[in-house]
């Protein structure tokens, strides 16, 4: 009965993804340049269907760039600030809506403040509820429909739940804890995968390493819920099918695959360009760079950027106060923007 019911669920979900969730192939455009005519939240809205903090700490140094506020760096007190330079005139709402939040109390936001940061998180989530909206634009109208959401919830939650079922069957406790132990020991893996750039040989050896962790794994599964154990797969491929079913909703309408096609060119270019040849475009085109920067914490390919360009130093952009600049420093204001956030 399990089973009947989670390949049911399963094939549900991936009618639904079929349908309503499956974009078309995407062209990266590979270009050392912005999307025009979208701020860093607009285009993580396309990029990930939703604006998390990355696309925030992108509007800031966006902002910046257009003049409308100004990054103080203190070197003795080793702090950042920001000073507004002049009130919003442009028609975006959401550029307008994010200035008048960041500088509620005055002309100055202090990161260390607590009444700037209570004020922070109080509209913080508002704002994002508010200009997520604005992905109608940007996704098929019927995939946004929360009813199919919902159903591809429910059938990962609940086919989640059947494959936990046999993990304690039995009273189980020996293989749930050697479960538990497996997922742990993937997070310092993932760790290293994402900080550090592994070898060819470096990435063989990791694939070997936990492909024996998971033979074993399934080895002692088999072991202990015997007869069960074609069930218990079938429940844990369900889980995984239903998982990237429901996280793949909704679908990009033809605007958003064209927007999505110049975000994963410009990654590529960033990913994909040799160290000596980054460091002297970034010299020869800073201003350029400068543009490019709120749309590199987007792509997730800032700390890639930042330990390629090091401690290159770089002309200062009129945004910046401070004594020095290079990615160091920028480095330092995402960090502390990010834990604000």
């Amino acid at each position: 009965m399990i089973v009947s019911i989670t390949v049911i669920l399963t094939l549900i979900s991936f009618f639904i993804w079929y349908k309503y969730g499956r974009d078309n192939l995407t062209v990266p455009v590979v270009t050392f340049k912005p999307p025009a005519g979208l701020n860093p939240a607009e285009a993580e809205l396309a990029y990930k269907g939703k604006i998390t903090y990355a696309g925030i700490l992108g509007l800031v140094f966006y902002l910046a760039n257009k003049g409308y506020l100004k990054i103080q760096n203190d070197f003795v007190r080793t702090i950042f600030w920001f000073e507004k330079i002049k009130d919003y005139d442009g028609t975006n709402f959401m550029e307008k809506d994010f200035l008048d939040m960041l500088f509620v109390h005055g002309k100055s936001f202090e990161p260390y403040s607590d009444a700037h940061i209570a004020y922070l998180m109080k509209y913080y989530y508002e704002f994002i509820k508010k200009h997520n909206e604005k992905k109608k634009v940007l996704f098929e109208k019927d995939s946004l429909n929360p009813t199919l959401k919902g159903i591809t919830i429910f059938n990962f939650v609940t086919v989640l739940l059947f494959t936990l079922s046999y993990l304690f069957y039995k009273d189980n406790a020996i293989l749930s804890i050697m479960v538990l132990a497996y997922l742990v020991q993937c997070f310092p893996i993932l760790f290293i995968f994402s900080k550090f750039k592994l070898g060819r040989i470096g990435l063989i050896l990791l694939f070997i390493f936990q492909g024996f962790m998971f033979a074993m794994m399934a080895l002692f599964a088999m072991m202990l819920i015997g007869k069960d154990f074609p069930a218990f797969l079938t429940c844990l491929a369900g889980t995984v099918i239903c998982g990237i079913c429901m996280y793949h909703l909704p679908k990009r309408n033809r605007i958003g695959q064209n927007i999505l096609g110049r975000l994963e060119g410009l990654k590529k270019f960033l990913e994909t360009t040799e160290k000596h040849k980054l460091k002297q475009l970034v010299k020869q085109n800073t201003l350029q760079f400068y543009d490019v920067l709120p749309y590199i914490f987007v792509l997730g390919a800032f700390g890639h950027v930042a330990d390629l360009l090091g401690s290159v130093m770089m002309s200062p952009p009129n945004w910046y106060v401070g004594e020095e600049f290079s990615m160091e420093q920028i480095k330092k204001a995402m960090g502390l923007l990010k834990f604000v956030v």
